[in-house]
């Protein structure tokens, strides 16, 4: 391979098949400008950047950084001065000076050093303290304390200004946080409970030791949280329902009394008309807030039309707000595209909806996970561990009816997975049912035995897929009241399939309003409608 150095990184060259792999700060650089590179006869490369010398290990990938501390004339050194002797020792020149040295004499230390806790400080407003760490290393806390310091350090002295440390508190996180060379962290009104406290730390050539120094925390629990301040709370409350009902019980004594005559029953009534028209509207005007909280999740027609142009969306309500939903999002190339049929109604179905949302998101972000099936799988997955599977915890019956895609655009490819949801494509003028498997999101168990199986389609020219839910086939209507049924559907979707996108919303459009008639909109309906454009 061949490496080339550049003022935004090392750059590694594999000839065989014309690849580059970029090294940066990120991966351990101390700057991204190098100046000159050499190889020793290990095979390593030494580095002259804008921040001293850095040797690389193309083996492990690791970089181990020299700075002022280490002996060199400066940080900043000089493009092309660079020279390697017959006896294998290397030149570099800086702006200061001229540095030489042997490769071979470089040696890593490889002594694990040991890491303790040196002081622990308590800040409240009242006063700073101290703390004496105990044999089992154990710390009691006030509720009330404002602040706590912890001070650790690696006993590593050649330099410790290199010493490098990283900690994380079990309990709050679980996951390390790197400190550089700072040697103390801090922790702010924590709550009562226990935590560990872990650090790590290295030497000035990185060696660490992982298994550091602990320390356990106990934050006390004050006295108005405490159990049996709990139990009294019980009592006072229990007292005070028996003391508003035996007053309640008076007061409603007096209205009977009161309700004889029938001027003050006319007035009782008119005022509880009032109130429940208030409660109503204010009901009213908390779902539609909802309904504008669930739009507002939903991706925008902005992005669904800049991902997927060719395509249109029938989006129906029943209700102000609902469980059917749709999604979309890019990454590495791929659009990603879901249809969603909560089992779940109304304000219920709405609340799954946002979990549904929020759980797709982290599945492509932040997990990357990009296949039909694993996706399926991780959602159903997700849903169980949002819920909890705890017998004592009430378990819910509601899931989510999937249609789940992938178009990779790059290997012109679809691939779909589906929950109870199928996808009907049309292509040489045939519509073909691809059914997803006879499960619903949320609610597969490990034991059922159902296996989330994946169709990979290879997209050609004209080919048109058709997403939906429930809604149009199952709706009411026409002379008899039956179900416009999914065999009509398929049928008027061969008819239209030929027709431009917006003809073809209008059609289905005008067709499940002409069924429904007078009948109620009994279901929530969503078609999607998708014409990859590949293949062309």
């Amino acid at each position: 391979c061949l490496w080339i150095g550049t003022v935004n990184g090392l750059n590694k060259f594999r000839p065989e098949d014309e690849t580059f792999k970029t090294y940066t700060e990120k991966d351990g650089l101390p700057n991204n400008i190098i100046y000159a590179i050499l190889q020793d006869n290990s095979g390593n490369l030494w580095m002259s950047t804008n921040r001293g010398i850095s040797k690389f290990d193309p083996a492990k990938e690791e970089f181990y950084n020299f700075g002022i501390s280490d002996g060199l004339q400066n940080y900043e050194f000089n493009i092309g001065a660079y020279f390697k002797s017959g006896d294998d020792e290397m030149f570099f020149g800086g702006i200061s000076g001229l540095n030489s040295f042997y490769p071979d004499s470089v040696k890593k230390k490889q002594v694990v050093p040991n890491v303790e806790i040196t002081s622990i400080e308590l800040l409240s407003e009242e006063t700073n303290r101290f703390v004496t760490i105990g044999k089992d290393k154990t710390i009691n806390v006030p509720y009330d304390n404002n602040l706590i310091t912890i001070e650790f350090s690696v006993l590593d002295f050649s330099m410790p200004e290199k010493n490098s440390y990283a900690y994380k508190l079990e309990g709050i996180e679980d996951e390390w946080i790197s400190l550089g060379n700072r040697r103390y962290a801090t922790f702010s009104n924590l709550p009562s409970g226990k935590y560990i406290f872990r650090v790590k730390g290295s030497n000035s050539d990185f060696v660490w030791n992982e298994n550091g120094a602990e320390l356990q925390i106990i934050v006390e629990t004050p006295i108005w949280k405490h159990p049996i301040s709990y139990a009294l709370y019980i009592i006072l409350a229990i007292f005070s329902v028996f003391s508003l009902i035996q007053y309640r019980t008076r007061n409603l004594r007096q209205t009977n009394y009161e309700l004889k005559e029938k001027e003050l029953v006319a007035e009782q009534i008119a005022v509880q008309k009032e109130e429940l028209t208030l409660k109503n509207k204010n009901i009213t005007d908390s779902i539609i807030y909802a309904k504008r909280i669930q739009e507002a999740l939903m991706p925008s027609m902005n992005l669904f039309s800049r991902l997927l142009p060719d395509s249109f969306l029938l989006h129906k309500a029943k209700d102000i707000v609902s469980g059917d939903f749709y999604w979309v999002n890019e990454k590495n190339n791929k659009t990603f595209l879901a249809i969603v049929d909560c089992t779940g109604h109304g304000v219920p179905g709405a609340f799954m909806s946002i979990i549904g949302f929020e759980l797709l998101r982290k599945i492509t972000d932040d997990q990357g996970i990009e296949n039909a099936d694993q996706i399926l799988h991780d959602l159903n997955k997700g849903i169980e561990l949002t819920f909890g599977k705890d017998s004592s915890n009430i378990r819910l019956k509601d899931g989510m009816d999937v249609a789940m895609c992938v178009v990779d655009k790059e290997k012109n490819e679809l691939e779909f997975a589906g929950a109870f949801r199928p996808m009907y494509f049309v292509r040489d003028n045939k519509i073909e049912e691809i059914r997803g498997d006879r499960f619903s999101v949320g609610l597969l168990n490990e034991g059922d035995g159902i296996e989330i199986t994946k169709t990979t389609i290879k997209l050609q020219r004209n080919d048109i897929f058709y997403f939906f839910s429930d809604g149009y086939a199952d709706q009411f209507g026409g002379p008899e009241g039956k179900k416009f049924k999914y065999r009509r559907f398929r049928h008027l979707l061969l008819t239209i399939h030929k027709l431009p996108l917006d003809q073809q919303k209008v059609i289905l459009e005008k067709s499940i309003y002409e069924l429904r008639g007078n009948f109620e909109q009994y279901y929530y309906f969503l078609n999607f409608l998708l014409r990859p454009g590949l293949g062309q």
